[in-house]
């Protein structure tokens, strides 16, 4: 006798931390499902779990003011639940000296607490694509119009093995305010605007 019951049907629901939350994963699971044309005569639906992760006690906020690190990675499950796991990407930054090569696109949300966070907080993570070139007279800097120098210099040099990088970086403001982040070659004394701080 042929077993006249249609053949199993699977997929994954993910998320970037571990849950425990049942109605969480129910939740999930109901956003794929809106995205799926279902056969008829649908017999079941089960939850399967082929991979656990330890669960880690996230951060809590003194004041219970922010964001949480949970809250986060909620959001991300839930997009990569309704529009899928490519679709959501990430910046991220690794430890290069020039800016341009520090921020990297990924698809996956770092969760490492270890980060030296002074690090970058006197850079824009916003980088433009192609530095901007500055007008120079022989006392000021024009970028949309004058610009003040806050902070500066920080100096960048890198790739002396083949084209020699150096640069001088400053944090500078627009007469509206607006900080930017500018630099002058050192090779040909010319200055560029790089970032836009938010």
């Amino acid at each position: 006798m042929r077993d006249s019951r249609p053949e199993a049907t699977t997929f994954k629901v993910f998320s970037d931390i571990a849950q425990h939350n049942a109605k969480l994963w129910f939740e999930l699971s109901c956003l794929q499902l809106d995205t799926w044309s279902l056969p008829e005569n649908i017999e079941g639906i089960s939850l399967v779990v082929d991979q656990l992760q330890e669960a880690a006690v996230a951060p809590q906020d003194l004041f219970h003011t922010g964001v949480t690190t949970a809250s986060r990675h909620e959001l991300v499950d839930r997009l990569r639940s309704r529009l899928g796991l490519q679709a959501v990407g990430y910046l991220d930054c690794r430890y290069e000296h020039l800016p341009e090569n520090a921020v990297l696109e990924t698809h996956t949300l770092s969760t490492r607490e270890d980060r030296d966070s002074d690090a970058l907080g006197q850079r824009p993570f916003w980088l433009l694509p192609t530095p901007q070139p500055i007008h120079q007279d022989t006392e000021r800097l024009y970028w949309n119009g004058p610009l003040d120098v806050l902070h500066g210099p920080e100096r960048i040099e890198d790739q002396w093995w083949t084209t020699p990088v150096s640069r001088d970086y400053y944090i500078a403001q627009t007469r509206q305010k607006q900080p930017v982040w500018i630099y002058q070659d050192r090779h040909n004394r010319r200055w560029y605007l790089h970032g836009l701080f938010a």
